[in-house]
Formats: structure tokens, sequence, C-alpha cells
């Protein structure tokens, strides 16, 4: 059985990816910055 983790935070993901702990899986990573925002 596999277990499944998820970060909030791009920076602790790009290690996770980096080092291969998808095993293989295909990922999908949104990541959304303060530029993204409109307060409006």
């Amino acid at each position: 059985m596999f277990a499944t983790t998820t970060t909030t935070n791009l920076e602790k993901l790009e290690p996770r990816l980096k080092r291969g702990d998808a095993c293989g899986c295909p990922i999908l990573a949104v990541a959304i910055s303060s530029r993204c925002y409109d307060p409006r």
C-alpha cells in the first residue's frame, strides 16, 4: 500500500520531485503567486 503526502508549499515540493517521491507517477503541480491575486 502506498502513502499519499501533500504539500502546500512549492519550495517543499521541488525536492520531493527531484528525489523521485512520486515513484514514477505523473504529478500535476499548480503554484499560485501573489501576482495572481486581484483584490477587486
